[in-house]
């Protein structure tokens, strides 16, 4: 039996099965596909936000500075390139102006450090190319970039080495809870845990259902990457975000 079953390896079950493998517990970091990061970690845009987006006085507002402050520390320790390149929230007319203060000002109650408010002067002398017709931008210099399949191979092959079993292309068709543990069910068979961790990405909700009721729901949003040569990486020097509106977050380099 597991102490430990953590479905989905993407970066956030990797992350979890390398803190737990520091303890002598016998862990199960299982995933539907062929490989480490083969679903929403691969798709994602690589960025470690600075944390100001989040809402005061949640979790998540809580815990994306914090985390943003682990990370150096950690890509040290398992040998993942991070760079600390900075971001901008850009504003191309006075309604956005005033959008990128509310996200100022979220960021000053999220106790995100460093971040300003910039003038077109200011912001056309950090980025050049920018678009003539911006006018203003809200700067974060903590935001980082990463290669999230990287560090989640990484994480996993630290986790692995530290005694954690990975177990690919196993897919978790049912769950169920017992006195004191649960069988989880997969098409390679069964495994008894006495706590399963859900990182199942954007199947979340489904491992959820399995061993209770339906309390959310998740509607997956399809993007789009176009994805530049090397040599155009000059173009620009901080990720850059466009204002929000109620739409989304718009466009992102």
């Amino acid at each position: 039996m597991y102490d430990v079953a953590i479905i989905g390896a993407g970066i956030t079950g990797t992350f979890i099965a390398r803190e737990l493998s520091k303890f002598d517990i016998k862990i199960a970091l299982i995933d539907k596909e062929t490989d480490i990061a083969n679903g929403t970690t691969k798709a994602n845009s690589a960025i470690i936000h600075a944390g100001y987006d989040a809402k005061p006085d949640t979790l998540k507002g809580k815990l994306n500075g914090l985390g943003n402050t682990m990370f150096d520390q950690v890509c040290k320790e398992l040998d993942v390139h991070f760079k600390r390149v900075g971001s901008f929230v850009i504003a191309s007319n006075e309604e956005e102006m005033e959008s990128i203060k509310e996200l100022y000002a979220r960021g000053l109650k999220n106790n995100i450090p460093d971040m300003k408010i910039l003038f077109q002067e200011k912001v056309r002398a950090m980025e050049p190319n920018i678009n003539e017709a911006v006018i203003g931008a809200l700067y974060a210099p903590t935001a980082g970039i990463i290669s999230p399949w990287e560090l989640a191979v990484a994480l996993a092959e630290n986790a692995a080495d530290n005694g954690v079993e990975i177990k690919l292309e196993n897919c978790v068709t049912g769950i169920d809870k017992k006195t004191d543990n649960f069988l989880v069910h997969t098409n390679n068979g069964e495994m008894e845990t006495k706590y399963i961790i859900n990182c199942a990405g954007v199947y979340a909700d489904k491992i959820n259902e399995m061993v209770g009721s339906k309390t959310f729901e998740i509607n997956a949003r399809k993007g789009q990457y176009n994805i530049l040569d090397k040599s155009a990486g000059n173009i620009v020097n901080h990720v850059i975000f466009q204002a929000p509106t109620k739409l989304g977050k718009g466009v992102l380099v």
